[in-house]
């Protein structure tokens, strides 16, 4: 009888399993390097690193205990499984991101688990197997999220292939061979950072005319979500939000009175402020997930403005929907809306490693640009435009929720802070709307200042309006894509001329689709007469219902609503009528009953 013992595996020390945790965040992290430098805005990078530091150092704490015992990676991942699914975590997160999260936190888990078993049976390094573990998990979760691109299948062929290289017996060849595969991902980055900081869209034809010395240039403010009564200029007295906005339309353009978004949907709306149609015209109907482009046939103003000799640019907070693939940057020559479009990758709806953390980030879904950031950028794109008249377009997102005020306007207005600022209480609402109105209100002031300093705002036509407002709780319903009230439909138009104004309010009655007309008269490239919409100018606009049961909110039930349906309004005289296809019918006279 053979008494020898068998071998044991042997344990692995408290440091191996500190380098194997912190390895394995790390690796994902280089994914986030990879992606963000990529974007058109790397800086991101250096926002992330604090919470990105935080989890690599939560990893090196447990690097120790899940590097001795792996079989505790299995017993987690029900754990958090149901751990996610708790009140008190759901609601720490948005609820797009919230399965997301957990399936990033379970996929390093069983990374570490994974790196730990190939470090003790296999003899791989441990440096070597987390990091390349790490990079191949992140490579998957983006894979899930992203359409298939080369840039990941370069990261994801070059961190298998380090891993498989490590098996490579004579340590020279290993780390050659290894320092080759690292190469490709380093010569797109190369390529990156050699290119022109604002390349010429090879897309883009070229002008078929200049423009006359003196042109006047125009800027488009859209600032996404903001109904009409929360504005200064427009009686609202509860709380000064709009300082800035206010002053603008008092001493320089006309307010007009009675401006109506085309759509409560985002990508409809502005398809009619960059178009002049209405929904039905230009094709972008459906809401989410059935998403549809802007018509190929159907010039964009950018396309038109460019075609005489202008320089087009658009600045996008909401890059979801603002986005190439829904038509909606034809014409711009510089199309920025961070998740890249057709000569730039980007990182699309990518999450990145420090958002773990739960921090509001700029960077994928779980948040958007800042006021202050697009108006740096436009800044920025002013100092490097040409000598030339320009087309500028900006899209700001503060005041679409979620309410996440920054200092000093997170304690605006002497209130008390939510109970819970990602899913407030609907009381709790207008007061946070307000303070994310008052903090946007300041940048695009900043803004207009800065084009007085350059001496571009006397020649230079401003259009700021809104693509549709939000509901505040009124009838029950929150937000915006589901009703065509006036709390949704009412929104701001304040146009300035280049040159005097004639009339300080107008009181005629425009949609988002007459705006498009408003911009290219006020630069006489369109006469009176003339009228791009063949829709009949009584009808506001359109909601085309969700087709897909499974997106229609649970509190439906409770307005008693058929969001699936398609609803229409129209005036005739002072009487707004809202006409669903379901056969409901509603009419109110808005000159005795202005809140409907």
């Amino acid at each position: 009888m053979n008494d020898t013992p068998l071998p044991s595996t042997p344990r692995v020390s408290v440091a191996t399993g500190v380098l194997l945790g912190a390895a394995v965040p790390t690796g994902w992290f280089l994914l986030d390097v990879f992606y963000l430098l990529r974007s058109s805005e790397p800086a991101l990078l250096f926002d992330l690193l604090p919470s990105t530091l935080g989890v690599i150092a939560l990893g090196a704490l447990l690097g120790p205990v899940l590097a001795r015992r792996p079989a505790l990676a299995l017993l987690g991942v029900p754990g958090l499984a149901v751990l996610s699914k708790l009140p008190a975590i759901s609601e720490i997160f948005f609820d797009e991101t919230q399965l997301w999260l957990i399936r990033m936190i379970m996929l390093c888990w069983l990374s570490l688990s994974l790196a730990s078993v190939l470090h003790r049976r296999l003899g791989l390094g441990a440096l070597r197997t987390g990091l390349c573990l790490g990079a191949l998990c992140a490579a998957l979760q983006t894979y899930y999220r992203l359409p298939p691109h080369p840039l990941l299948w370069t990261f994801f062929t070059c961190a298998g292939a380090s891993l498989v290289l490590g098996f490579v017996p004579r340590a020279v060849l290993r780390t050659g061979l290894t320092l080759l595969a690292l190469a490709l991902p380093g010569y797109h980055l190369f390529l990156q950072f050699s290119a022109p900081s604002r390349p010429l869209r090879a897309d883009l034809a070229p002008p078929t005319a200049s423009a006359e010395v003196g042109a006047p240039n125009l800027l488009l403010i859209v600032i996404d979500t903001l109904r009409a009564d929360h504005v200064g200029a427009y009686g609202y007295d509860i709380r000064d939000t709009t300082p800035g906005l206010d002053a603008f339309a008092r001493d320089h353009a006309t307010l007009y009175t009675q401006a109506r978004s085309t759509s409560p949907y985002t990508l409809s709306s502005h398809a009619s402020l960059l178009t002049g149609l209405q929904s039905v015209e230009h094709g972008a109907t459906h809401p989410r997930p059935m998403e549809r482009p802007v018509r190929a046939q159907v010039p964009t103003l950018g396309e038109r403005l460019r075609e005489v000799g202008y320089q087009t640019a658009f600045i996008v907070a909401n890059g979801l929907y603002l986005c190439p693939q829904f038509g909606i940057d034809r014409g711009f020559e510089h199309f920025d809306n961070r998740l890249g479009g057709r000569t730039q990758p980007g990182v699309g709806f990518y999450m990145a490693l420090g958002q773990l953390t739960g921090a509001r980030m700029e960077v994928g879904r779980t948040g958007h640009r800042s006021a202050e950031r697009i108006t740096d950028l436009a800044l920025d794109w002013l100092d490097e435009r040409r000598d030339e008249p320009f087309f500028l377009a900006l899209n700001y997102l503060d005041v679409h929720g979620p309410y996440l005020p920054i200092a000093p306007f997170d304690e605006l207005f002497g209130a008390k802070q939510p109970h819970e600022f990602l899913s407030p209480q609907i009381s709790e609402v207008p007061l946070q709307y307000d303070r994310e109105l008052a903090y946007t209100d300041a940048h695009i002031t900043r803004l207009l200042d800065e084009l007085k300093t350059r001496g571009l705002f006397e020649n230079t036509v401003v259009v700021i309006t809104s693509d549709h407002g939000e509901a505040l709780g009124e009838r029950g319903f929150p937000e915006h894509c589901w009703t065509m009230y006036e709390n949704v439909t009412h929104v701001p138009l304040i146009i300035k001329p280049a040159g005097p104004r004639t009339i300080a309010l107008d009181d005629r009655r425009v949609t988002g689709a007459d705006v498009h007309d408003l911009a290219l008269r006020e630069l006489g490239l369109l006469s009176d007469d003339q009228r791009t919409s063949q829709v009949d100018p009584a009808v506001i606009g359109e909601w085309y219902g969700e087709e897909y049961t499974t997106w229609i909110p649970p509190w439906s039930d409770e307005v008693a609503v058929d969001l699936r349906t398609i609803v229409m309004a129209w005036f005739e005289g002072d009487t707004k009528y809202i006409v669903r296809s379901d056969g409901a019918v509603e009419a109110f006279d808005l000159a005795v009953d202005p809140k409907e």
